[in-house]
């Protein structure tokens, strides 16, 4: 039997990650880097050969409507932020 596993398309684990993980409503916004820190952890997890690379990651999330923006404490994304009880604890 052949494994196709490692043939999925690795925009089925940003889909999922953004179910799973995800509000999105005009009022949310969240850091680019947690986002994608979260990301790699949930698809590492799962299927490690499928995490794409940040820029990937952030050109999946442009394309389906959500903008990021540049200030000076990092680069955000509008429309978007990590559901509460999926944030890192902080040490």
């Amino acid at each position: 039997m052949i494994d196709l596993k490692p043939y999925q398309n690795p925009d089925d684990g940003i889909q999922e990650f953004l179910k799973q993980y995800c509000e999105v409503g005009t009022n949310y916004t969240e850091h680019s880097g947690e986002l994608y820190r979260q990301y790699h952890d949930f698809v590492w997890n799962m299927t490690p050969w499928n995490v794409v690379q940040p820029g990937t990651f952030v050109k999946y999330l442009i394309s389906h409507g959500f903008h990021k923006h540049r200030k000076n404490t990092g680069s955000y994304f509008y429309g978007i932020r990590l559901k509460q009880n999926n944030r890192r604890q902080k040490i």
